[in-house]
């Protein structure tokens, strides 16, 4: 249950936040931190299902996973992306757990190329705080992080 409610933590403080802050957001930040939003929620929705299907995922060792290079879950890359994008392995560890092809298959790997466009929008959100001047402590963070994770994504998928 720990483990299951620190991977709802970052979702839930970044939901809260939006709407903390949401009256005083320029249009631009709205849309794009709705759409980021969304993916904090598919990813709730995701934590959810992976804790059912396949519950090793929220039990990672991160210094054995460190160790180990025999997959593209392990080692610094896949540290690096459980930590920084957990997102995206979550999605990729839900989809494999059914068939090839299969409908379920198909929705969660959906998913995960969804949270790869969405990181595009945090990215706006980024942007679009820096242009306004609106810039909230606590969504600053988030969009910074998403940003963090986006580069780190593409430099795994890259490189691996």
């Amino acid at each position: 249950m720990r483990a299951l409610f620190w991977h709802a933590l970052q979702p839930s403080v970044y939901l809260a936040a939006l709407c903390a802050f949401w009256g005083e957001l320029g249009p631009w930040q709205r849309v794009f931190g709705g759409i980021v939003a969304l993916r904090e929620v598919l990813y709730l929705v995701g934590t959810g299902v992976v804790a059912v299907v396949q519950p090793s995922f929220l039990l990672v060792d991160i210094v054995a996973s460190w160790k180990e290079t025999s997959s593209f879950e392990t080692g610094p890359p896949g540290v690096a992306m459980y930590v920084l994008a957990p997102e995206k392995l979550l999605f990729r560890a839900v989809a494999f757990s059914f068939p090839y092809g299969s409908l379920m298959y198909n929705l969660f790997r959906g998913c995960l190329f969804g949270t790869i466009l969405t990181d595009l929008f945090a990215i706006g959100a980024l942007a679009a705080a820096l242009h306004s001047g609106v810039t909230p402590p606590a969504l600053m963070v988030g969009y910074c992080m998403t940003t963090l994770a986006a580069v780190t994504a593409i430099m795994v998928l890259i490189f691996e």
